[in-house]
């Protein structure tokens, strides 16, 4: 496996999934230049619908020439223009891996897939859409 391949997987997944690319922020794959093609970064951002949005970018490097790790990743799902989710493993935070709630509120988080975030981010927006249509007064979140 190298770089080519997890971007081809990452592709094949979020097809899976239902994701579609943002027209303001399509997903880019970018090898890193001298590394064999076993480092790169995904960049960019998918709709979930009219009002959500995930942003996503990992750092991955493939280990032992057959396992992708993500070095650093972030991903966020914004509904409404607010923060409502983000799950992250940044080196130069303690501890590396975390999340954040609404509005950036940090919180502690176990390591996540990026299948599960997706996943998690698609009930996020479905119980939005049911409590919006339960209340159709009640104010955006």
């Amino acid at each position: 496996m190298d770089i080519w391949d997890y971007f081809e997987r990452h592709k094949r997944e979020c097809r899976t999934l239902g994701l579609v690319e943002s027209d303001n922020f399509p997903m880019q794959y970018v090898a890193k230049k001298g590394c064999n093609d076993t480092r790169g970064l995904v960049l960019g951002r998918y709709d979930l619908g009219e009002t959500a949005i995930i942003s996503v970018r990992e750092i991955v490097e493939i280990v032992n020439g057959n396992r992708p790790h993500r070095i650093r990743y972030s991903y966020y799902l914004v509904v409404n223009g607010f923060e409502e989710f983000a799950r992250e493993r940044d080196p130069s935070h303690y501890p590396a891996v975390h999340g954040h709630g609404r509005f950036h509120k940090w919180q502690p988080a176990d390591p996540i897939s990026f299948v599960q975030f997706v996943r998690t981010s698609w009930d996020r927006v479905t119980d939005i859409a049911e409590q919006a249509l339960d209340d159709p007064l009640a104010p955006e979140q």
